[in-house]
């Protein structure tokens, strides 16, 4: 039987966002922009793709060859994207510009 996500929305692309579960601990919390929102070949539900604003992420924005957003790695090293659950993201205004995005 599918699991039952809780209806939360999904954030807007481009959106300043903290993420929790980053990094080694499930309590840690890392910010990054929205690049992704939908679903993903390799899980059920919607999943939202971030962009970090540090190097504690999984990927670049491809996940098993799939390529669903572009991480802005052209100024920075190491993996910057990572798929989180809607419940999971937590908008914010730190005064930083939005970046365009694709939607999917």
């Amino acid at each position: 039987m599918a699991r039952a996500w809780p209806r939360v929305p999904l954030p807007p692309l481009g959106a300043r966002v903290s993420v929790c579960g980053v990094g080694a601990h499930s309590d840690q919390f890392a910010k990054g922009i929205v690049r992704y929102t939908g679903r993903i070949h390799t899980a059920e539900g919607k999943w939202v793709g971030v962009d970090l604003d540090e190097p504690a992420g999984r990927h670049n924005g491809t996940l098993n060859g799939k390529r669903y957003f572009q991480c802005d790695d052209s100024h920075r090293a190491g993996l910057h994207g990572v798929f989180v659950r809607p419940e999971d993201v937590r908008l914010i205004d730190d005064g930083e510009p939005k970046s365009d995005v694709a939607a999917h």
